[in-house]
């Protein structure tokens, strides 16, 4: 069986391919990816399509640290439940 997680902070990764002059349509596609998984943080993304996704932003970028670029953009929030702010009464 295949391991899968959540999406996340690849929410921003169309961003960041923006910002690099890339369009995120068509490197998302060109990894095998549809688009509309990454709107969503609390959709899933197998290992394979996650590692898929990277290779093809450095890629279509040349930035070997792509991925730093995108997970530098996730705050806590990124985590779900464990990010959550926590209310002490």
């Amino acid at each position: 069986m295949e391991g899968r997680q959540r999406v996340g902070a690849l929410v921003e990764l169309p961003q960041v391919l923006r910002e690099l002059g890339k369009d995120p349509a068509g490197v998302i596609a060109g990894a095998g990816i549809n688009l509309d998984l990454l709107r969503n943080p609390e959709n899933s993304i197998s290992f394979i399509e996650l590692g898929r996704l990277i290779e093809a932003g450095v890629a279509a970028t040349g930035c070997q640290h792509f991925g730093f670029l995108v997970g530098q953009r996730s705050g806590t929030a990124s985590l779900s439940v464990a990010g959550e702010d926590v209310v002490f009464l």
